[in-house]
């Protein structure tokens, strides 16, 4: 972590004005939803989407067993 500190890519103004338009609902955030979580920055949101990627695999791999607990009747 230390490594990455004060080197980092995303531009502070441009993130204060996001947090504002999705505070007030404007710019981007305009009649969208809002998320429960962003992840900001480039490098953040493909180190997201890799991990998201990896479980999903998971679970398609072993959703035949851990889909098949409910009691039989």
């Amino acid at each position: 972590m230390t490594a990455a500190h004060s080197k980092q890519r995303g531009d502070p103004v441009k993130l204060a004005k996001f947090t504002v338009d999705v505070v007030h609902g404007e710019g981007f955030a305009k009649g969208k939803t809002i998320p429960t979580s962003f992840q900001v920055g480039a490098d953040c949101v493909e180190w997201v989407k890799g991990a998201l990627e990896k479980h999903l695999a998971e679970l398609k791999e072993w959703e035949p067993a851990t889909s098949a607990m409910d009691v039989e009747e």
